[in-house]
Order: structure tokens, then sequence, then C-alpha cells
């Protein structure tokens, strides 16, 4: 099942509120409430990527991985939870310590044990201490803010469609307060965050079980 339109998710929001097929635009509503949502509670907005390595390259390019190819969302990443290279997760090095070691050790490929990334969008990058010694799968699980539409009315968010029925409720809540039905808006906003909070602890539990299986 894939998650809701923006276009049909504004259209259900409109008719929550009882503006149905009036020229209300709420696409600004749409693009807040999705960044409040993953600023809040990042790991509603959990991606997963992977790409292959090259051999003695020190660097991949955050653009190698398929999913976040695309520079609003290279702009938008909020924290990098885990590098795995073969496999095995990559230690982080601060960039100080990353360029110190790496220099030592002549950039002679091996097996890569350590990591830093330079999130900076113009040159964004997974840098690799050592350089692999083979062709093997890196794979960067990460989380960022959802980016603003930028594809028109087919825009989707980048969440799961279990968070579907709590952005319609945020956008009731913003559509509310744009025509002024404050009370209302006071409504809405209780039951979207009731609704965000339940589905973001949900997802977080989860996340805990899939990869922190000690707990």
């Amino acid at each position: 099942m894939a998650v809701i339109t923006r276009v049909n998710i504004i259209i259900e929001a409109k008719k929550r509120i009882g503006r149905k097929g009036q020229p209300l635009n709420l696409v600004n509503a749409y693009d807040g409430i999705t960044r409040l949502m993953s600023c809040k509670y990042p790991l509603i907005a959990h991606q997963r990527a992977s790409v292959a390595c090259v051999i003695g390259q020190n660097y991949l390019a955050h653009t190698s991985f398929t999913e976040v190819n695309a520079a609003s969302v290279v702009e938008n990443i909020r924290s990098i939870e885990r590098i795995q290279y073969a496999a095995v997760d990559l230690e982080y090095l601060e960039p100080e310590l990353f360029w110190t070691l790496y220099s030592a050790s002549n950039g002679t490929p091996t097996k890569a044990t350590h990591t830093w990334i330079d999130g900076t969008a113009a040159n964004a990058k997974v840098w690799f201490y050592v350089p692999p010694d083979a062709t093997s799968t890196c794979t960067i699980i990460y989380s960022l803010i959802n980016p603003a539409s930028a594809a028109g009315d087919t825009y989707q968010h980048l969440m799961t469609e279990e968070l579907d029925e709590c952005l319609i409720r945020g956008v009731c809540w913003k559509g509310c307060e744009i025509i002024g039905e404050f009370q209302k808006a006071l409504w809405w906003k209780q039951l979207f965050d009731q609704e965000l909070t339940a589905k973001a602890h949900e997802k977080t539990k989860r996340f805990q079980v899939v990869h922190e299986p000690e707990l």
C-alpha cells in the first residue's frame, strides 16, 4: 500500500473541515505539517539506501544512493544512524581524526572500518577509512526532514502510509486556522498530536526491536 498523494490528502482534509470543492490552498499547510512531523520525531522519516562500493575509492557521494539522489533530500538529512560496509557497522570518526588516520595510512585499500559523513549539500559524501579492498554493498541508514513539495500534485511524503491519517489531521488543523475557525483548529490539533504521538511511538518501538534486538 502506497502513501496517499498530496492532492488526495488535501482533498480529504478539505472535506473534513467542510470546504470540499472550494478554492482553499492547503499546499503550504501540507508542507509545514510534513516537516513538523519529521522534525519532532525523526524516526518516522527513517530511510535505508544501498549502493555498491568501488575498490580503492575512498568516498561515495550521497547522490550514489538512489533513495537520496534528490538535492532537496540531501539538504534535509537530519541524522545518519548507521553505515554498513559488507554488512558490518562502520565506526564514525570526527573529520580531524579521520584525515589524520587517512594520511598516515596512505590510502591503501583494505577492509574499511571507519567512516565520516560530509553532510553539506554541495559535496555531501560518505568517506571511508580505509578505502574498500573489494566491491561490496554500502548501506546508509538515516532520517531526514521531509522536504517541501517539488513535484506538483503527485508529490508524496517520505513517511509510511501509517502516517497518512496523522497528516490529514494536521492539514485539517492548519486549514481551520487559515479560514479563521480557531476552535475547530484547536480540536484538530489535539487529534493530530494524539495520532502523531501514538504512531511515532509504534515506529520507534519497531525500530528498536529490529535494529537493537538486545533491548
